[in-house]
C-alpha cells in the first residue's frame, strides 16, 4: 500500500504504476548483482519484474534504502524504487506509517517528496558528479561524521533545486538507486521477454526511446521482412531521431526491400529523411528510386539536389538523361 503523502507526486506517473501493479498477475524476481556509492563492492538485491496478464513486462521495482551512513547517526528506512519496461525511473512509494527523515529527526514535507523525486528523475542531477565523501565532513574534535544544514553539504553547495535540506544523503543514496546499473539490465530482461509482435507495437509508440529500444533489438535479432522494415520506414517518417538506429536495422535488412524503401521518397518532405532512404538505396546499389527522384526535380532546390545526386550515379533512359542535365545547366550555381 503506497504511503499518503505521495500522493501528489506526479499523480498520472503513479496511477498508471498502480494500475500495471494490479493488472500485473505475475512477480518475477531476479536476484542480481548490484553496486552503489555507498556500499563496500557489489552486493545482491531482488529486482522485481511485474507481468501483465498475457505476460508482458510491465516494469519493475526494488526495495532500497534510503541512505547510508554510520550507524546511530541517522535512521534508515525502506524505499520503494519504481522503473519502466526500458529502466527510466518512474515513481517511489514507502511503507504505510513510514516517512523519510531529515536532519534533526524531522520528517519531510510534501514540498520535500517532489522535490525528491524531480531529482530522482533527472538523469543529470548533481549527485551524479557528487562522491559520499563530498557530502559528509570530519569533525576534528571527536572524529565523528558531522551532517550539517544539507546532510554534511559543507564541501560543496547545494541549491535548494538540487537537494532537500537536511536530506543530501538520503537524495544522494536514493539517486543513485534510481539511476544505476542495475538499470542496464531491465531493457535486456524485458527483450527477453519480447516477442517480434510487442517488438512492433514499442516501435508503433510515440515514445522514441521505446522506439529505439525495438529498433535495436530487432536489428539484433535480424528480423528482416517485409512488415518489421514498414514499420521501421513509417517510424522514420515521424521522428529525426531514429535515423542512425533505423538507417543500421534498413542496411542489414537488405536490398531486397528497394522497393519498400523507394515508395517512402515521395512520403517526406523532410530533407534528412529522404537523405537516409537515397543512402540506403545507394548502399544497397539499387536503381529503385529512379522515377521519384525524377519527379523530385521539379520541387524545392534542397531536395531536388539531393535527388540530383542519387540520380547521377544510375543508369538512366535517354529521356531522363537529358532532365537531369537540363536540372544541371539551370541549377549549376547550387551544384
Amino acid at each position: 500500500m503506497l504511503k499518503q503523502i505521495s500522493l501528489k507526486l506526479t499523480w498520472l506517473v503513479l496511477l498508471l504504476f498502480l494500475t500495471a501493479s494490479q493488472q500485473a498477475n505475475k512477480r518475477i524476481k531476479h536476484h542480481i548483482k548490484v553496486t552503489h556509492p555507498g556500499l563496500e563492492g557489489a552486493a545482491y538485491n531482488d529486482l522485481i519484474e511485474l507481468r501483465g496478464e498475457e505476460g508482458e513486462t510491465l516494469g519493475y521495482y526494488m526495495d532500497v534504502v534510503s541512505v547510508y551512513c554510520e550507524a546511530n547517526v541517522c535512521r534508515v528506512d525502506t524505499v520503494r524504487l519504481f522503473w519502466d519496461l526500458i529502466g527510466r525511473y518512474n515513481q517511489f512509494s514507502l511503507p504505510a506509517g513510514v516517512s523519510l527523515e531529515k536532519n534533526g529527526g524531522d520528517g519531510f514535507t510534501q514540498a520535500d517528496y517532489e522535490l525528491l523525486h524531480q531529482i530522482l528523475i533527472n538523469k543529470n542531477a548533481r549527485f551524479k558528479t557528487l562522491s559520499l565523501s563530498e557530502l559528509i565532513k570530519k569533525n576534528n574534535a571527536d572524529n565523528e561524521h558531522d551532517l550539517d544544514g544539507y546532510s554534511g553539504a559543507t564541501i560543496i553547495e547545494l541549491s535548494e533545486k538540487e537537494s532537500v535540506k537536511g536530506a543530501a544523503l538520503s537524495c544522494y543514496a536514493l539517486w543513485h538507486w534510481a539511476n544505476n546499473a542495475v538499470c542496464d539490465t531491465m531493457p535486456l530482461l524485458t527483450a527477453s521477454n519480447s516477442d517480434n509482435k510487442l517488438l512492433l507495437e514499442y516501435l508503433a509508440s510515440s515514445d522514441r526511446d521505446m522506439q529505439l529500444f525495438a529498433i535495436k533489438e530487432m536489428t539484433k535479432r535480424e528480423l528482416n521482412n517485409a512488415t518489421a522494415v514498414e514499420a521501421t520506414l513509417n517510424a522514420l517518417c515521424q521522428s529525426n531521431s531514429l535515423y542512425t538506429s533505423g538507417e543500421s536495422f534498413l542496411l542489414q535488412a537488405g536490398s531486397v526491400y528497394d522497393q519498400q524503401v523507394a515508395a517512402y521518397i515521395l512520403k517526406t518532405s523532410n530533407y534528412q529523411h529522404l537523405n537516409l532512404l537515397l543512402n540506403v538505396l545507394e548502399q544497397y546499389n539499387s536503381n529503385a528510386g529512379i522515377e521519384n527522384c525524377m519527379s523530385l526535380l521539379d520541387g524545392d532546390i534542397i531536395i531536388a539536389r539531393r535527388a540530383y545526386y542519387y540520380l547521377t550515379n544510375q543508369k538512366l533512359d535517354k529521356k531522363q538523361l537529358q532532365q537531369v542535365k537540363k536540372f544541371a545547366r539551370q541549377h549549376h550555381k547550387y551544384l
